[in-house]
């Protein structure tokens, strides 16, 4: 028999890579993702959702400070009144696919001596955020890492006694990017410029890369074309090798063990700047700089981010010095 559990959705997110969308309240399917997985919560017996909001049958909380991670978002959750069910589940609020009897499945593998049970997809990579954990040996692993915000997830559950479950129905499918988005509306059977009936959330531009856009074109079946890259950070989020580069940075922050949202398209642009100002050679050299700034002066988002802008002007100041001139009278 399933044992009783709570659940946390995880709703506060920065979504860097979706423009910074709304992105719990981007629609699939004709709801929005954080209905749809709030409606597979319907097992649970407190349902806590950790971000900005309110209003339905759940509860809601901030973490501390606003957007200070997962692990901070988690000991929110933790902290309502009447989460108190032997296990918990920890969700991201952008799996439009989970359904009730997955959540049932993992409540219930978390047993003896399990302390933890999440999803596999296909690639064989765990998804901590479609899992269920025994909820005193999370709070305990809460107590030992001490201050919660910045800190990775990994650190937090990577201790515990983990099973894996394999995802067939790839249930624990997420939408980080446009792309992702749009292949989930696709499953769903919906346009992939659904709008969100009730409440478009989402700033301008990002509409305009979810193909929301009112004035674009269609493919003469309803759906709306995919918008043309403007720019860098476009060719980046919509192009085969953008989805690559999404991929191989998760890949490789999990095998380095951090658990870091950084500007993909901030970095490639500081390389493209120091290849051009000073040499190609330079711009990988010059990331392993800044992220050994960045580390240097506490290894957060922001750190990477003043690196990075430090180090762009000063290829720009390169770039003017070395630029050749007419002779003296130029």
């Amino acid at each position: 028999m399933t044992p009783g559990y709570d659940a946390v959705v995880l709703a506060g997110g920065a979504a860097r890579r979706l423009g910074g969308a709304d992105k719990p309240r981007l629609v699939v399917g004709g709801r929005s993702m954080l209905d749809r997985v709030l409606a597979a919560c319907s097992g649970a017996g407190q349902v806590v959702v950790v971000g900005p909001g309110s209003g339905g049958a759940v509860r809601w909380t901030r973490e501390q400070p606003p957007g200070g991670g997962p692990v901070a978002a988690v000991a929110a959750g933790l902290a309502v009144e009447g989460v108190t069910a032997p296990v918990l589940l920890l969700l991201a609020a952008d799996l439009p696919f989970l359904d009730r009897p997955t959540l049932d499945r993992l409540a219930a593998a978390v047993t003896g001596e399990v302390q933890a049970a999440v999803l596999v997809d296909a690639a064989g990579r765990a998804q901590p955020l479609a899992g269920a954990y025994r909820r005193d040996a999370l709070c305990a692993a809460l107590a030992a890492l001490g201050e919660p915000g910045g800190q990775p997830l990994r650190r937090l559950v990577g201790g515990l006694r983990t099973v894996e479950l394999p995802d067939p129905q790839r249930v624990a499918v997420d939408c980080d990017t446009w792309p992702e988005l749009a292949e989930a509306r696709r499953r769903a059977g919906s346009p992939v410029a659904e709008a969100d009936p009730q409440t478009d959330s989402a700033p301008a531009e990002a509409r305009r890369r979810a193909g929301s856009s009112p004035d674009r074109p269609g493919d003469g079946e309803g759906n709306e074309a995919p918008p043309t890259p403007r720019g860098a950070a476009d060719r980046a989020a919509w192009s085969p090798m953008g989805r690559t580069l999404d991929d191989w940075m998760t890949e490789a922050a999990a095998e380095l063990g951090i658990d870091l949202a950084v500007d993909r398209t901030e970095l490639l642009d500081l390389a493209r700047v120091v290849a051009h100002a000073v040499a190609r050679p330079a711009a990988p050299l010059t990331a392993f700089l800044v992220g050994y700034a960045a580390a240097a002066r506490g290894g957060g988002a922001a750190e990477v981010a003043a690196a990075s802008a430090r180090v762009t002007a000063l290829a720009e100041r390169w770039a003017a010095e070395q630029a050749p001139t007419d002779g003296p009278g130029a």
